[in-house]
């Protein structure tokens, strides 16, 4: 039988630095992709050079747009059965391809792995992912809404991601949250297994989502206020769990203005108390606010860094 074409696909920018690792584990599959495509978002390095020199078919804009952009373009660029999105400072073991294509029994189900996460600095494990119980939930759109997904761990059907438009150009953060979720919508079938076949490395502060934090809670916001106002009041409870924990986040950022837009959109799906282990705050919360309740778990994080 023929071998399934699997195009891996990686938006860069200024990756000089990391991506000849993540290109080292792609040329040494097990089973090799069919191709690898590199789209090199306007970096100020040598990345494009770094890329072709492992083969990589490279395609350069004239301006940084953002991953969900580089994706877009990637997915237009290939015709393979098969596409997996890596970060381009991330890395794969060597039968990530092997046995992702092993778990695939037909092109209307996406297979996702585990992740392990790791320091890039000392290569000190941080913690183990692993997204499996979406295996045994009755409607995955459920799961997606209160669980954020990586998407280097997972292998998709090319044919699903353009029936729902790739990802959404116009956020630059949680669009990774946003595709599983419309992909979820489709009625596309999910398998996790517990393999960890990708690392994430994490660079201490230096991400997207940690030096532009604002902006990536923001754009989490005007998702969730889409969904507010789209989705079937049957996922109210999920839509009301995660506004509440945004909501805490914006506050913590010190964005109360936003923290009380996502209280109001709370609201209006039914949630109106915080999700807590505390039954103190959760009470609070209840009975004189959820923006009350913020104020005093955040005195409470004070007190505790300050003993």
């Amino acid at each position: 039988m023929t071998k399934p074409a699997v195009s891996l696909l990686i938006p860069a920018y200024n990756a000089e630095s990391w991506l000849s690792d993540l290109l080292t584990d792609a040329v040494n599959q097990t089973l090799p992709f069919s191709e690898i495509l590199v789209y090199d978002d306007a970096s100020g390095d040598e990345t494009g050079p770094v890329a072709r020199s492992f083969g990589a078919r490279v395609f350069r804009g004239d301006q940084n747009r953002g991953a969900a952009f580089a994706r877009n373009r990637l997915i237009a660029s290939t015709d393979a059965t098969w596409l997996h999105f890596h970060d381009a400072d991330d890395r794969l073991s060597p039968n990530f391809n092997e046995r992702m294509l092993y778990e695939c029994e037909n092109l209307n189900m996406c297979v996702i792995c585990a992740a392990q996460n790791v320091d890039a600095r000392t290569t000190k494990e941080l913690g183990y992912e692993e997204w499996t119980a979406v295996n045994s939930c009755s409607d995955p759109v459920r799961f997606f809404l209160r669980h954020q997904c990586a998407m280097v761990v997972g292998l998709y059907p090319r044919h699903w991601l353009q029936k729902i438009g790739g990802f959404r150009e116009d956020i630059r953060g949680s669009e990774d949250y946003d595709f599983h979720v419309r992909l979820a919508q489709t009625g596309i079938t999910f398998r996790a297994i517990p393999d960890a076949l990708s690392t994430i490395r994490r660079f201490g502060g230096k991400s997207f989502t940690e030096t532009r934090s604002h902006l990536y809670l923001r754009d989490s916001l005007r998702v969730l206020s889409d969904y507010v106002d789209t989705f079937p009041s049957a996922y109210y409870p999920e839509l009301g769990f995660v506004l509440i924990d945004l909501a805490w986040r914006l506050f913590a950022a010190g964005d109360k203005t936003n923290a009380r837009v996502g209280i109001r959109l709370a609201r209006r799906v039914g949630r109106e108390f915080l999700s807590s282990d505390s039954a103190f705050l959760r009470c609070i919360s209840e009975c004189i606010g959820v923006e009350a309740a913020f104020h005093l778990r955040a005195f409470k994080t004070r007190l505790h860094k300050v003993a």
